[in-house]
């Protein structure tokens, strides 16, 4: 599997993305990508307000402003039939859970996706907690095993 990093992939077929890893700014990224074009998208975005000298850190109260334009172009390249998984877990804030998943959750449902599946990932070295969730757009197909 080939990887290409941001620039590179300006002007791509279809064909030239398929298999492969591409490194880069995801925002930017996307607005590259062909609309309707990927059956499959998986995600894990930087929690809020964690690793802030990895990610950058994105505060609670910003976290749904800062998803939202991400999601527009997640919608934009999904297939009709396709499936857009969000791996993402609250954060504890003065010992209670802040909302941001669930304002995300809302705001993307006004967006059109449907909220369709929680999945609980089990880790092994920590305790169990939900933290994956299933979108799909309106009007598209069930979730379906891939």
């Amino acid at each position: 599997m080939q990887s290409f990093t941001y620039p590179q992939i300006k002007d791509f077929s279809l064909d030239d993305w398929k298999n492969k890893v591409i490194l880069g700014d995801c925002l930017e990224i996307l607005k590259q990508i062909p609309d309707s074009s990927i059956n499959l998208i998986v995600t894990s975005p930087p929690y809020a307000d964690s690793r802030r000298s990895t990610y950058g850190g994105v505060h609670p109260d910003h976290y749904v402003e800062w998803f939202l334009p991400i999601a527009t172009e997640l919608q934009r390249v999904l297939k009709d039939d396709g499936t857009f998984i969000l791996n993402i877990k609250e954060k504890a804030v003065d010992c209670e859970r802040h909302a941001y998943v669930i304002e995300l959750i809302l705001a993307l449902k006004q967006q059109g996706w449907l909220w369709t599946e929680e999945y609980i990932w089990h880790k092994k070295i920590v305790l169990p907690v939900s933290g994956v969730i299933a979108f799909e757009m309106l009007g598209k197909s069930t979730v379906r095993n891939h």
